[in-house]
């Protein structure tokens, strides 16, 4: 998952991005470091609309 790669694109912090998504910071830093292997969504829209991208991106 590209997640890491467009949260360090607009210089967010794990924390920036929860704030901004309302997805918990453990969840993706879970998700980040490959430890989620499914993720489902409704989470992968928030993170989406978060960093004002299309979810597909995200896959």
């Amino acid at each position: 998952m590209n997640l890491k790669l467009f949260r360090t694109r607009k210089k967010w912090s794990q924390c920036d991005l929860s704030s901004k998504s309302g997805v918990c910071t453990s969840v993706i830093s879970k998700i980040e470091n490959g430890h989620i292997d499914t993720v489902q969504v409704g989470l992968l829209k928030k993170l989406a609309l978060a960093l004002d991208i299309e979810v597909s991106y995200l896959l």
